[in-house]
């Protein structure tokens, strides 16, 4: 599989030469800076390329050590960045795609899409951990990964590929585990503001062509506003660390106008009432209540309000289309350390979420009124693991969790007489999952690991599901290991799949499915890791996914109706590499590229929003210039054309496919490719700092999801007090 299969087109190949040039130029800029003006490192961050990672294993080890295939994101890196979501740091990531309808906000389903595995429209196939707790909204399609202020943010740990052998059903692509910061040291905090009103300001008056006395006035309302605060602090038996944080935007598409596409018929509508904001709360507390026995909580909060757009049929005025919702997570946690070689954990988790989503739909009389609909979410988990090490070659590690989701979604009702309108049904449905797993990492002759894990999950819906996973790395020499793994994971039908019946939009119902079977992929890869220098690192690798039962959506059943089904096989494969590269202390330079092919074989078409080529790098400068603290970052992503089946267009077509016969074929569409060039500047003097970030510098016009045009360019001004 180690062949180049991808043929680049004209258009590709100008995206190529552009990210070549810049990312060429950057480092000699800063080579050419004179050494009278470096300074002393500021952190290890950008130097120590081999970190500690705990979430391959649930065990502290060298990334080096690991047969999985990992990413970090440091902190350093976190402060560099013009981010503005955790989602924006994923994707400067290698093999990691996202599908979003939104550019900021949360309330419309979004993907995180690893090495060609595709996402789904009520569920999704990534699992996103915060400090080692799922947040994925079970209930619902809604992945809700921003809600952890990116200040509370001390690493992201990536694992590309299929992990059910650790984490069970929603690791079915791979896990992203969010690392918050701990409260350690002196009492210490910090508080930004951040905006994009002189920006706004410049864009109306001069794009707009507004007076510059209205563009003052209605760039406030238009503007991105954003304020966090984080304080921390503690000694070796209590620590504290709470982080807060409200943020609201008058227009999160970021463009003037919203991309609706039907067949062939492509239009832009108003993106009237596209405002959004959010208020988040993080805490976590840690006490020591004896030497070998530590206690924590982790409390989250998130609340957030998206308009999303007018309805359309609804006389003489049209209406907001909104959605709301709110989640609040308490986890206590007990870690006990009998001794160095034995280390018990034990926690749990309550989390509760409300969704309310206004819009539209027509009432007995087949009058179109405001409709509502309100969603309740209840999931409690609860496990233990025990590490044990067993003299210098073993760490073996055992646990089990039981995990309970359930969700009532509610009615859609009139709100101006309470009448439960047609076609609405409510659900209320709960599943349990329990699980036990088991792994050992052996460690022989200080250069081969072996990592064996199993885990058996029993779900009331569907009954049980095996996940095995072997990993091995070989040092070959110092300068160069080999690593490989191979397993097999599953992902449950998710309780809006099985139960969730629902009105897209008047044009677009959703019908549930309770018949859905599990899906299950098998994944393999391997890959070398080249060290010939102690500052540059070298990894390339391919990977083969085999997905059977892959759930879908369905073919036509009547008019503007789609459910789920289990499709017959589908299958990813393709190869990464990336080169991350630190010739000075200060100085980081990474680039990245994926080549992967996909098939749906029961449509016989590309799988899903899935690119051909996908390839960024970027450049992070850390360093003192007479007591100036500079953090810059200049970053490029390109991601090549996708296809999608469009159920939303009438127009299908009958072909045969060698798997499944005769088959109708909803119409399929192409997304352009894109490529976007961000960059950031932050200076500090003291406990002061000031931060200009500009995303989508030169105004790319592209999309992650149909319907959607991605966000333009987008400029921002940070202040900073750290105290």
């Amino acid at each position: 599989m180690l062949y180049l299969y991808y043929t680049m087109n004209m258009t590709e190949l100008r995206y190529i030469k552009v990210f070549c040039a810049t990312f060429a130029a950057i480092p000699a800029l800063y080579a050419a800076q004179p050494d009278t003006l470096s300074g002393k490192t500021i952190s290890d961050s950008l130097v120590n390329l081999d970190k500690i990672v705990v979430t391959a294993s649930r065990t502290n080890r060298l990334m080096s050590e690991t047969p999985a295939s990992v990413s970090v994101i440091s902190k350093d890196m976190i402060s560099a960045s013009p981010a503005k979501t955790i989602e924006d740091l994923l994707l400067t990531q290698t093999g990691v795609q996202a599908r979003r309808s939104v550019s900021i906000g949360e309330g419309i389903p979004s993907d995180i899409i690893f090495r060609g595995i595709p996402g789904s429209l009520a569920a999704t196939r990534t699992l996103i951990l915060v400090d080692g707790i799922p947040t994925n909204a079970s209930g619902t399609p809604f992945l809700i990964v921003n809600e952890i202020p990116l200040e509370a943010i001390d690493r992201i740990e990536i694992v590309r590929g299929p992990y059910s052998g650790l984490y069970g059903a929603n690791a079915f692509g791979g896990v992203v585990n969010i690392l918050t910061k701990e409260g350690y040291g002196k009492a210490s905090g910090s508080i930004s503001a951040e905006t994009s009103y002189p920006f706004s300001v410049l864009d109306q008056y001069f794009s707009e062509r507004h007076s510059f006395a209205k563009s003052l006035d209605t760039s406030g309302t238009l503007a991105y506003w954003n304020a966090n605060g984080t304080v921390s602090g503690g000694t070796d038996k209590y620590g504290l660390l709470v982080s807060g944080g409200y943020r609201t935007i008058g227009n999160y598409l970021l463009r003037d106008s919203a991309e609706v596409r039907n067949g062939q018929d492509e239009y832009n509508k108003s993106s009237a009432n596209s405002d959004y904001r959010e208020a988040r709360l993080f805490a976590k507390a840690r006490m020591y209540c004896t030497d070998n026995t530590e206690l924590s909580l982790h409390v989250r909060y998130f609340n957030s309000d998206l308009g999303f757009g007018k309805t359309k049929n609804i006389q003489p005025d049209s209406m907001n289309v909104e959605t709301k919702g709110q989640k609040i997570l308490v986890s206590p946690q007990v870690k006990i350390s009998f001794s160095k070689d034995i280390i018990f954990h034990a926690g749990a988790f309550y989390r509760h979420v409300d969704g309310e989503f206004w819009n539209e739909d027509e009432d007995s009389s087949r009058t179109w009124v405001r409709s509502y609909r309100k969603f309740a979410m209840n999931d409690w988990q609860a496990e233990a693991r025990g590490v044990f090490t067993i003299g210098n070659s073993n760490t073996a590690t055992a646990g089990f969790e039981v995990l309970r989701n359930g969700a009532d979604f509610g009615t859609a009702v009139n709100p101006a007489n309470g009448e439960i309108l047609p076609e609405s049904f409510m659900t209320k449905k709960a599943i349990v999952n329990s699980a036990g797993y088991v792994q050992d990492e052996i460690k022989l002759f200080d250069r081969l690991n072996i990592v064996p894990v199993g885990r058996v999950d029993y779900q009331t819906e569907f009954g049980a599901a095996f996940s095995p996973k072997l990993g091995v790395s070989y040092k070959i020499f110092d300068q160069l290991r080999f690593r490989s793994s191979a397993g097999r994971s599953f992902r449950a039908p998710s309780l809006a799949e099985l139960g969730l019946d629902i009105k897209i939009s008047p044009t677009l119902h959703l019908l549930p499915n309770p018949d859905l079977k599990p899906e299950y992929i098998w994944g393999y890869d391997a890959g070398f890791d080249i060290t010939p220098i102690k500052t540059l690192i070298i990894k390339i690798g391919p990977y083969y996914n085999s997905m059977q039962n892959l759930i879908s959506e369905a073919a036509v059943l009547s008019q503007g109706s789609v459910t789920y089904r289990n499709i017959s096989s589908a299958w990813s494969e393709g190869i990464e590499g990336e080169v991350t590269w630190s010739p000075m202390q200060w100085l980081l330079a990474s680039a990245h590229c994926a080549l992967q092919k996909s098939r749906d074989e029961y449509y016989d078409t590309t799988l899903d929003y899935v690119p051909g080529l996908t390839f960024g790098g970027s450049v992070i400068v850390s360093k003192m210039f007479n007591g100036v603290k500079i953090d810059g970052q200049i970053g490029y992503n390109f991601v090549g054309e996708r296809t999608y089946l469009n159920f939303q267009d009438t127009n299908t077509t009958k072909i045969f496919t060698p798997f499944n016969g005769l088959v109708l074929r909803p119409a399929s569409d192409t997304m352009s490719a894109y490529g976007t060039l961000d960059l950031s500047c932050k200076m500090a003097i003291k406990q002061y700092s000031i931060t200009l970030a500009v995303q989508n510098l030169f105004n790319e016009r592209y999309s992650e999801s149909a319907g959607t045009l991605g966000p333009g360019r987008f400029a921002t001004i940070k202040i900073g007090y750290n105290f």
